[in-house]
């Protein structure tokens, strides 16, 4: 046997020993470093919530649960604490769960105002009820008798809700209740409103609504408000009518007759020049019969048979014989005969005997059936 074959089984043995501390070596290392890794994630944990320092026992027993503050999470700001539209808010006052009114007007009253919203939940119509179960008719009555009642201490009030009510017809309750209130106030209120509308084309009904409210006030302030819309040469003139109307119903009327006599034949507007000739009817005389003949034959040239049919009829209230002549030409050679028919009125209502005389030929000669059968009946019964 050679010496190098004598000497391997010794270098198998060292490198057998040597292979097996290499396998250790091998799995010792990833299993110490994962070891470190865990322990070291361990550390940080406890590190950071070192400096924490938690109250003692003694220190939470101080505190029993009764004396713990508590916070209802609806009543915490939101928003920036600076900005003042972010801040809680004190309960609304009575009746203002419905409208937004900052600040309140002096002389707010909180118990018209509940009334009013109680009024106003009621009669806010819900669809998927029957019509029956809105019961909306009783409501509207109740709430313009209470209305009635209340005085001119009540606008501030009213006025704030006018103004912050969001339903159209529940504000046009609000416009009648102030109409129904006579005082300077009422008109200053109602202009104010109705300043705030007269560009706004979207408005024109509540325009109209508030014309209507005014025209219910007697007072002078009112009288002066309406004689300058109908003035103004900016007002449209289908407000100008509504004011004209309105104005016809008032105490002090006949001071303008001249302007109701200026709208009946320069204005442009049929409606302007139909109740300018109506109100004339109310309280006109033989004096301002010569303008109501030139309005008539204008309305000839314009072809508006209508407002010659109610220059007629005021001719014919104020009743004055000299207009007989006229109103017999018309009352045979009209075209219309709607205005034939007018005329005739016009001549019943002055009645005097020549009037009558004319009728009773009119009776046999009209050639329209329908107006001779109701001349017929006049002359019939003497009235």
């Amino acid at each position: 046997m050679s010496l190098q074959t004598l000497r391997r089984p010794d270098r198998d043995a060292a490198g057998g020993a040597g292979g097996r501390w290499a396998r250790r070596v091998v799995v010792a290392l990833p299993l110490a470093l994962g070891l470190s890794l865990i322990g070291l994630a361990i550390y940080l944990l406890f590190a950071r919530l070192e400096p924490e320092k938690r109250p003692s026992p003694a220190a939470t027993a101080a505190v029993t649960p009764a004396e713990r503050p508590v916070i209802d999470p609806v009543t915490l700001p939101r928003g920036s604490p600076t900005d003042p539209s972010d801040r809680v808010r004190p309960p609304a006052p009575p009746g203002l769960k419905r409208w937004v009114i900052e600040p309140l007007p002096e002389g707010w009253d909180p118990e018209i105002a509940a009334k009013i919203a109680a009024f106003f939940e009621r009669i806010d119509f819900d669809q998927t009820k029957p019509m029956a179960a809105n019961g909306v008719g009783f409501a509207w009555d109740e709430l313009h008798e209470y209305l009635a009642t209340l005085g001119e201490d009540a606008l501030p009030t009213l006025e704030a809700i006018l103004n912050a009510e969001p339903s159209y017809l529940l504000r046009q309750q609000i416009l009648k209740g102030i109409g129904g209130i006579d005082s300077e106030t009422s008109t200053f209120v109602l202009r104010s409103f109705l300043e705030k509308r007269l560009a706004d084309l979207k408005a024109r009904s509540e325009v109209n609504h508030t014309i209507e409210a005014l025209g219910r006030l007697k007072n002078d302030t009112a009288f002066d408000t309406m004689v300058g819309y109908i003035d103004a040469p900016d007002v449209p003139s289908y407000y100008k009518d509504k004011f004209i109307i309105a104005l016809g119903e008032h105490p002090r009327r006949e001071e303008r007759v001249d302007l109701f006599k200026t709208m009946m034949i320069e204005s442009r507007d049929n409606n302007v020049r139909n109740h300018s000739a109506q109100a004339l009817g109310k309280f006109g005389t033989a004096n301002d019969l010569p303008e109501l003949y030139d309005a008539y034959e204008g309305e000839k040239r314009k072809g508006h048979w209508a407002v010659r049919q109610t220059l007629l009829g005021t001719i014919g209230k104020i009743g004055h014989p000299s207009s007989i002549p006229f109103l017999e030409q018309e009352a045979r050679f009209a075209r219309v005969e709607g205005v034939r028919l007018s005329a005739a009125n016009a001549l019943r209502r002055i009645g005097t005997p020549a009037a009558w005389h004319i009728l009773s030929d009119l009776a046999q000669t009209e050639p329209s059936a329908g107006v001779r059968g109701r001349i017929q009946s006049w002359v019939r019964d003497g009235r």
